[in-house]
């Protein structure tokens, strides 16, 4: 899950290739790429995908502001979430594994492994 406010972070938004799909713009190609190379970083190469976008809230533009996304990468199943528009600027993965999960939170600067079976509040957690 990937948000921000995008014009906080890039006022002239409206200004720049931002503003449409030919010159790179639009979530799908401004944000996206960043948060699927993570994951393939991760756990290999996407093998397929399916979109959803829309354009939500960015205001003085028509490209997707909002993106929702299921994939496979090889025999893991992703999905990812963003838009820009929210209020917090963050950026969280959620890795769900055999013995349990990782959860990385960017946005504050920390991790933290739960395992399968442990209380809940016992985690190993990392800044």
């Amino acid at each position: 899950m990937v948000g921000q406010h995008f014009p906080t972070f890039r006022p002239a938004y409206r200004q720049i290739y931002y503003t449409r799909h030919q010159t790179g713009g639009g979530a799908i190609q401004d944000m996206l790429p960043h948060v699927v190379n993570a994951i393939e970083w991760l756990v290999g190469p996407s093998t397929r995908v399916y979109c959803e976008a829309a354009h939500q809230a960015l205001e003085g533009v028509t490209v997707e502001d909002t993106a929702s996304v299921a994939a496979r990468n090889g025999d893991v199943l992703t999905t990812y979430s963003l838009n820009q528009f929210q209020a917090p600027n963050e950026a969280t993965f959620l890795v769900h594994c055999e013995r349990g999960s990782l959860k990385v939170e960017l946005h504050e600067q920390r991790w933290g492994m739960y395992p399968h079976g442990q209380p809940a509040g016992s985690t190993t957690r990392h800044r």
